[in-house]
């Protein structure tokens, strides 16, 4: 009866396997192609003028996250292997790299919304201050230019060819 059971379990379990292969290839092929959104903050490091789109935001946070997730458990490992706080450390130094740029991005994130970047304060104040910021990042671009400069969709919109 065990056998029988278990056999099943292979036949059945390859298709699973394939099924979120390719659920975890598109994934992974997603974030690769929007790596420039990570190193675009990175190039405009300290950059808190202009403005920065939906997507430019929320795929630098998304990396990010996976980013720290993946340090953290480096980090748990070496301590655990060493123990002794080098490996906090490793956290420590990759937050000092990339709070200017997540910074300027939020300001930038914040400008296309037509809101002031003194709006990243309002944090300050717990929940209500991260409740409003979240809906801030989540809305849409203004449209049309605004005092912080073009809309940046905009510029990323193909251009059709003209008919001659």
């Amino acid at each position: 009866m065990r056998e029988n059971v278990e056999h099943r379990f292979y036949l059945i379990f390859p298709l699973v396997a394939d099924k979120y292969r390719s659920l975890y290839n598109q994934a992974i092929t997603h974030l690769l192609n929007n790596m420039d959104e990570f190193l675009g903050a990175f190039k405009k490091y300290a950059t808190f003028s202009g403005r920065a789109t939906r997507k430019e935001y929320w795929m630098f946070v998304l990396i990010n996250f996976l980013i720290t997730l993946g340090i953290m458990v480096i980090a748990g490992v070496i301590m655990q292997a060493t123990e002794n706080g080098i490996g906090s450390l490793l956290g420590n130094i990759y937050n000092l790299v990339i709070f200017l740029p997540s910074l300027a991005l939020s300001v930038r994130r914040l400008h296309d919304t037509n809101h002031s970047g003194w709006w990243l304060l309002i944090s300050l104040i717990p929940l209500i201050g991260f409740v409003v910021l979240l809906i801030f990042m989540v809305t849409d671009s203004q449209q049309g230019d605004n005092k912080y400069g073009p809309n940046p969709k905009k510029s990323q919109a193909p251009v059709a060819p003209t008919v001659a």
